[in-house]
């Protein structure tokens, strides 16, 4: 499975480091455990889809995705072919993907310290 790739951003003090690492791992475990409530599910996926349609509503922004398509897949996308295959998932399919890209053995991490 490709799920392309996903990172995390946090800026805390060093000696905030390990509990911020806990937090995040706990996070991703629990993600990991269990799938999430149908209703979080329906609440998470209608904000994604408003920010897509969003997104897609300046003529800046639509052409600048256009062009990306065209590079990327010889072809323009069109929003109804992004939004259906996001309104067919559920918490399961998720819940899925979750298990297996925070699987601890899969992760890598970079922390940059302060000289």
């Amino acid at each position: 499975m490709d799920a392309g790739c996903w990172c995390g951003y946090a800026s805390v003090e060093p000696e905030a480091l390990a509990r911020l690492e806990r937090l995040v791992r706990r996070e991703l475990d629990a993600r990991r455990r269990a799938p999430m409530s149908a209703s979080a599910f329906a609440r998470i996926r209608r904000q994604y889809v408003g920010s897509l349609i969003i997104g897609h509503e300046g003529h800046f922004n639509t052409m600048l995705a256009q062009g990306k398509d065209l590079l990327d897949f010889g072809r323009v996308v069109e929003l109804e072919q992004v939004l259906a295959p996001v309104e067919r998932l559920g918490p399961a399919d998720l819940h899925r993907v979750a298990d297996e890209c925070f699987d601890p053995a899969r992760l890598d991490r970079l922390v940059y310290r302060p000289d």
